[in-house]
């Protein structure tokens, strides 16, 4: 029994729609979805806010790292470095290296830059948390005198890192769930990996 002229076209509209909105978009090694692309202005907009609020200012200090993070966690969401442990603790562990650092030399900012690097790798690898974007938040906590103090690290740092991982696995099962109920609409698999 053939289908109606008219099915056909909604099937069309449906593929172009997975296609526009989920599929990612391939350029070189990176892919990206529009879907991501939202997601991600929509995570350095709240990131900005909870820096407003952490930081008396309103400088965003912490906007460069947590985007670094960002990027790992939509661009490069297979690798290690973009699981949600890595962005977490690589982070959080990243700025207690700094805290550290800062602390410990408050007026010698080179010792302090230096010690917050081999802090925060050290800390990164004992947990096996390596996230670079970790790296250069410890440096901003090491330099800035507005950051020495545990509670910058749970806010912005760790709140911060929470907000990318959060959002990273919202836009993920949105994503799952629009590609599974146009699977089931059209009667065929669709994947978000790269068809070459």
């Amino acid at each position: 029994m053939d289908k109606h002229p008219s099915d056909h076209r909604v099937t069309r509209r449906l593929e172009l729609l997975a296609e526009k909105l989920v599929t990612p978009a391939t350029k070189g090694l990176l892919s990206i979805s529009p879907v991501e692309i939202v997601a991600a202005g929509l995570a350095i907009a709240l990131l900005v806010w909870l820096n407003d609020i952490a930081s008396k200012d309103s400088i965003p200090l912490l906007v460069p790292p947590l985007a670094a993070s960002i990027a790992f966690v939509f661009l490069q969401r297979g690798m290690t470095m973009a699981r949600s442990w890595n962005v977490i603790a690589g982070q959080f562990l990243g700025a207690l290296g700094g805290l550290i650092a800062g602390t410990l030399f408050p007026h010698h900012l080179p010792l302090a830059a230096g010690l917050a690097m081999c802090l925060g790798l050290i800390f990164q690898r004992i947990a096996h948390a390596y996230h670079p974007p970790g790296l250069p938040t410890g440096l901003i906590v090491a330099i800035e005198p507005a950051a020495h103090s545990f509670h910058f690290l749970l806010m912005p740092v760790l709140a911060g890192a929470a907000i990318v991982v959060v959002i990273g696995w919202a836009v993920h099962l949105v994503e799952i769930t629009v590609l599974h109920r146009l699977e089931r609409a059209l009667g065929q698999p669709l994947t978000l990996d790269d068809q070459d």
